[in-house]
Order: structure tokens, then C-alpha cells, then sequence
């Protein structure tokens, strides 16, 4: 039988590898594309989840990679933001049902949603149980030189 850091270690040099891949779909869409105004949708949700609001110990990141600047507006110096509202899974932690709610433009959108597909919370609980817990998160793209 393999121990642990046999088998752990390959698994964690993937995902350091892959949290710095830059071969983002942001970056394939033209200029336009970037720049388009983001239409805000009302999110909906299926499944059974609780509010953040209602849990009592809320979920925490664990793994939570920043994402991906989209290049043209790194090139620009074009800061902006996207709003995203996400359901955290009580029984893994990742990530589902991804939405977002505004952002500066469609290319931060895209970025924002993209990365927090990747990210990993320790789960909500409520009553001593896990639930899902549906929580919004604020993505900033700040351009610093």
C-alpha cells in the first residue's frame, strides 16, 4: 500500500500548475467582446441550500486561486469588479451553480466566474449539520503596475 505523500503530492503539484494556467477563456474573446457591458440577470438557484445569513458557522476559503486578469485589460490598465453568488456543497466544499450577479464588464464576468468554479470552501453548518449555503462573493481587478 502507498503512503499518503505518495499519492498527495502529484495530486498537489496538478492543481499548483493548473492555479496559475493562463489559457483562460477570457482571453480568447476580442476586445468588443471584453468590453461589453455585463447584463445583470436575477440568479436563480435549484436544490436545497440554506442563506448564509441563517447558517451558524459560515464556510471559510480554503482554496480560493485569484483570477485570471483578462490580458487586454492588464495591457489597458482597465480596473473593474464582478459580483458573484455561488452555492458552497455542504458535503465537499466545492463550488456549484456559479452566477454572476454585476460586473464592470462581460470580460470581468467571465474571469470572475471561471476562477470561482476552481475554488474550495470548508462547508457551512447549521444545527451541527453541513448544508448548502448559497453566499455572494465581491471579485476585485484592481490594475497595479
Amino acid at each position: 500500500m502507498k503512503n499518503a505523500a505518495t499519492i498527495l503530492m502529484p495530486l498537489a503539484l496538478l492543481v499548483f500548475a493548473l492555479s496559475g494556467c493562463q489559457s483562460s477563456t477570457v482571453n480568447k474573446l476580442s476586445t468588443e467582446e471584453l468590453n461589453a457591458p455585463f447584463t445583470a440577470q436575477q440568479p436563480s438557484f435549484t436544490g436545497d441550500y440554506v442563506s448564509v445569513a441563517d447558517v451558524d458557522v459560515k464556510p471559510a476559503p480554503l482554496y480560493a486561486p485569484q483570477p485570471v486578469y483578462p490580458a487586454e485589460f492588464k495591457k489597458n490598465a482597465i480596473s473593474g469588479e464582478a459580483t458573484v453568488d455561488l452555492i458552497v456543497l455542504g458535503d465537499t466544499g466545492l463550488t456549484s451553480q456559479v452566477q454572476v450577479v454585476k460586473a464592470t464588464n462581460q470580460g470581468f464576468a467571465i474571469a470572475a466566474a471561471e476562477r470561482l468554479k476552481t475554488w474550495r470552501y470548508s462547508p457551512a453548518t447549521k444545527d451541527g449539520k453541513h448544508v448548502n449555503c448559497l453566499i455572494r462573493v465581491p471579485v476585485e481587478f484592481n490594475y497595479v503596475q
